[in-house]
């Protein structure tokens, strides 16, 4: 396995994403394109690498292995060292990307959202109360 390949699939299940979701999000028709990038079967071109960074909320630097870790952990290690942080633009914003961070699994919920219509944002809301209970 290449090291692009290897950096693209454990940034993916870093973030709890399937295959097939990456590859909806990156624009191909199944996620054997994906399976052959990570595989290093397939090359990809300079273009995608960028767009993967973006996809999967990391740097190109990251996935070619010239950085030793995802932008958002830098992040992390800065807080940890009291170091002040300002990347957010308020607490909540803050709150809830940690909690996504440290529980990848609830990232399709928040991806979800998009394809629900605003005036169906209460019953969603109503369904999620249910299954709590």
């Amino acid at each position: 396995m290449n090291v692009l390949g290897e950096r693209i699939r454990q940034r993916r299940e870093e973030l709890g994403m399937t295959q097939t979701e990456l590859a909806e999000r990156m624009g191909y028709k199944s996620r054997s394109s994906i399976n052959k990038i990570e595989n290093g079967t397939n090359d990809i071109v300079q273009s995608r690498v960028e767009k993967f960074a973006k996809v999967l909320d990391t740097s190109i630097g990251f996935l070619m292995g010239w950085d030793k870790m995802p932008v958002v952990y830098v992040a992390e290690v800065k807080a940890e060292k009291n170091e002040s942080n300002t990347y957010y633009i308020n607490d909540d914003a803050r709150e809830y990307a940690e909690f996504l961070h440290k529980n990848p699994e609830y990232r399709v919920l928040f991806d979800s959202y998009k394809k629900v219509k605003p005036e169906d944002i209460d019953l969603v809301r109503q369904l999620i109360d249910k299954m709590s209970e």
